[in-house]
């Protein structure tokens, strides 16, 4: 007898196998069908759950936003610490993030990025925000009251600051679409000058000087965008599936 899974697991299963397909596969070239068989469950169970397979990589985008927040939070629990050294700690910990994750998420996320999918972005970066806000939201607070930071609504201005750093897709983009090494270098000086001045400007939202917060560090775009090519997707489909995929 054949034990049916519960309807979370479904979901997950389906989930985590797809992630595994688009790794391998590519996003485009993986179809339900694909990815039905691979989570051993029929049809009907997976358009139960996700209307299309857009609706899926949604469902998968705030999976991962959730588990790279959860452990963004715990990177600044230590509340010896100011507020100002706790958010410069947040921002390095998510840097180590999206190097580490650069090459599996730039072949699960091809239909955004390499697409133009303007729909798709935007639902999956309101999913995004809406996870990390809250963790973001709770730093500020603390620094409005040790007097650190200067903003009225720490609630609003979090969401702000989230909204403005996917301003940044553009350059993160063309690194994905650069093949060539001189190529990934104009492509990582560019990201790294916006992403200087984005520093900038969350420095004047919050009420700091210039250059008080790190968004970046001395060969880090160039690093990203050697990851984002230098990865095979196997070896992170394997990573996914705890090593156990043939």
């Amino acid at each position: 007898m054949t034990l049916r899974k519960p309807p979370l697991s479904r979901r997950d299963e389906l989930i985590t196998q797809a992630q595994v397909l688009f790794f391998t596969q590519g996003y485009d070239g993986t179809t339900v069908s694909d990815i039905v068989q691979a989570a051993n469950v029929s049809n009907g169970a997976f358009f139960h759950h996700f209307a299309t397979k857009e609706a899926l990589l949604e469902a998968m985008s705030e999976t991962l936003a959730y588990q790279s927040a959860k452990e963004l939070e715990k990177s600044i629990q230590d509340r010896r610490l100011g507020a100002v050294e706790r958010l410069n700690i947040l921002l390095a910990h998510a840097r180590g993030q999206k190097k580490a994750a650069a090459s599996t998420h730039q072949a699960v996320f091809e239909a955004v990025f390499w697409k133009n999918n303007a729909v798709l972005y935007d639902r999956i970066a309101t999913a995004a925000i809406a996870v990390f806000a809250p963790v973001l939201a709770k730093l500020l607070a603390d620094g409005v009251a040790e007097g650190s930071f200067h903003v009225s609504d720490p609630d609003i201005t979090a969401e702000m600051i989230l909204q403005l750093a996917f301003v940044t897709r553009g350059a993160f983009t063309q690194i994905a679409r650069e093949d060539t090494r001189e190529g990934q270098q104009r492509a990582a000086e560019q990201l790294a000058i916006r992403l200087q001045h984005f520093g900038v400007v969350v420095d004047r939202i919050l009420g700091l000087p210039d250059g008080t917060l790190r968004l970046t560090h001395d060969g880090y775009a160039l690093d990203l965008a050697q990851s984002r090519k230098g990865r095979a997707r196997r070896r992170r489909a394997e990573h996914y599936l705890g090593g156990k995929s043939k």
